[in-house]
């Protein structure tokens, strides 16, 4: 088995109504009063590695060639750098659906975690690889801090 290793690094915004504590949470509200508890918007740069693999090799020896890949990545997610990712029941939907005109906003069905990234962006690659690569396994990590990275593959 070959496999390929690659990351992109993107810088993400995103809220989770479930924070459980920390920098997840704001700590001063726009009135400069403690807001302990409640989620607040902030960011990452995430780091998202791929590893893609295949138990061949194609005409080139290679499992794919890296610049190929790295156009692929770039054109599946090069429209989430800085972006902000909300769920669609999230209560600041209506405002950045409404006023946010130029902006890089998403909305999700789901809570976005690193672990729903990891999920999304897996099922949104492995198509596009398995036209490239018929056998083709994938792993997806995604990095939100250098202590904390969730990996999924199937």
């Amino acid at each position: 088995m070959y496999t390929l290793t690659t990351t992109l690094e993107l810088p993400i915004a995103h809220r989770l109504e479930t924070a459980f504590s920390g920098l997840c949470v704001g700590d001063v509200g726009f009135d400069e009063k403690p807001t302990y508890g409640k989620p607040a918007i902030h960011g990452h740069n995430y780091i998202l590695t791929f590893e893609i693999s295949s138990n061949h090799l194609n005409g080139d020896d290679m499992v794919v060639d890296f610049k190929k890949i790295k156009k692929i990545l770039h054109d599946e997610f090069d429209m989430f750098d800085h972006s902000l990712i909300l769920k669609k029941d999230d209560p600041m939907f209506d405002y950045y659906r409404d006023n946010s005109l130029n902006s890089r906003v998403f909305f999700w069905e789901r809570n976005p975690t690193a672990e729903y990234m990891a999920y999304r962006w897996y099922h949104q690659l492995l198509p596009t690889l398995k036209d490239l690569i018929p056998d083709v396994k994938l792993r997806i990590s995604v990095e939100e801090t250098s202590h904390n990275k969730i990996t999924y593959e199937e």
